[in-house]
């Protein structure tokens, strides 16, 4: 069973850790402090997937940041196509106003309205899917692993999966907007912090569910 409030509690519970997580999040938009959040979260995953939930150290940077970058790869390939059809929808769209004629306009319009709504559906299925992809490749340390479409789909599809990925994306809700609240005068502060406990939390959460769905 996936402990939710250990995952929640879980970027909290080392005073060091959080200190290093939280400066690195408020320092995301240099994008190189991102990478290494994200490097570190593979690291939450793998020792959640392998039974052992806790929080590695920071340490290994270039390490971190070389993981970060292919966590990065790797949600570009999944988001690649559904970006593609978006943009072909609201391209399609755009040309109909320019092309002036009703006629002409209507059919863009719905043209670019199907497409809008089958790179919505796919992008949707991307971000259901990207979460255990990057669990796959940070327990098994393969870049490859995350593309294991036959066992990753089969994660997706259980309930235990579903569940997990709903709590996330409520906890990230609650998150990013309470802590944009409290620091309303600086919020990339606030969305910063968050940024950090919402990646090692969600992180620990879909390790949990990576191993229990083995």
């Amino acid at each position: 069973m996936v402990d939710y409030v250990e995952a929640i509690k879980r970027p909290i519970t080392d005073t060091t850790s959080l200190i290093y997580g939280a400066v690195l999040g408020v320092l995301s938009f240099l994008v190189i402090p991102m990478f290494l959040i994200e490097g570190y979260a593979l690291g939450v995953a793998k020792n959640a997937a392998s039974g052992t939930p806790g929080l590695p150290k920071w340490e290994n940077w270039v390490e971190l940041l070389i993981k970060g970058i292919l966590v990065v790869i790797i949600s570009i390939i999944y988001l690649i196509i559904p970006t593609i059809v978006l943009s072909a929808g609201m391209g399609s769209m755009i040309m109909g106003l320019m092309a002036g004629d009703t006629s002409g306009l209507a059919a863009a319009a719905g043209a670019g309205g199907v497409m809008l709504l089958v790179g919505g559906i796919l992008y949707l299925i991307a971000l259901l899917i990207l979460p255990i992809a990057m669990v796959a490749y940070a327990n098994e340390g393969n870049f490859g692993a995350a593309f294991k479409f036959g066992s990753i789909i089969k994660k997706v599809l259980s309930l235990k999966y579903i569940i997990t990925w709903i709590v996330v994306v409520v906890y990230s809700v609650v998150v990013y907007s309470v802590l944009t609240m409290v620091t309303v005068f600086m919020p990339f502060i606030g969305m910063g912090i968050a940024g950090y406990l919402v990646a090692v939390t969600g992180m620990d959460m879909f390790g949990q569910v990576y191993k229990e769905t083995a």
